[in-house]
């Protein structure tokens, strides 16, 4: 399976991209709104990690072009904005994890994405 993580926090980003790898995911990873709508269709994953706050395009556009390529979306936000959440999820967003987080709980998630 390979998973596309967008997040602008370097170190957060290595972290989850090391984490998701040990585990067996192919991972792809970008930095911003821009690389990841364009990752979307170049790396084709099958898992999209987003963050909602994100420079160049935000996770709204993000989760909406990557529905409308039927991949399966987590949003990742610190934000307290329950609006921009709901919106993802309303959009089709599968799962949301709530920042900061374990990667525990991220691999469990994404696990349970994997089995859908």
């Amino acid at each position: 399976m390979k998973i596309l993580v967008a997040e602008d926090e370097a170190l957060l980003l290595k972290t989850m991209a090391i984490k998701l790898g040990r585990e067996g995911y192919e991972v792809v990873t970008c930095n911003n709104g821009i690389d990841a709508l364009q990752q979307i269709t170049d790396a084709n994953p099958d898992l999209v990690i987003t963050d909602m706050n994100l420079p160049g395009a935000d996770g709204l556009t993000i989760v909406k072009t990557a529905i409308e390529a039927q991949k399966q979306v987590m949003v990742l936000s610190g934000m307290t904005q329950a609006g921009h959440v709901q919106t993802a999820l309303d959009l089709g967003a599968c799962d949301f994890l709530e920042k900061p987080f374990s990667l525990q709980e991220l691999t469990k998630r994404v696990a349970a994405l994997v089995t859908k």
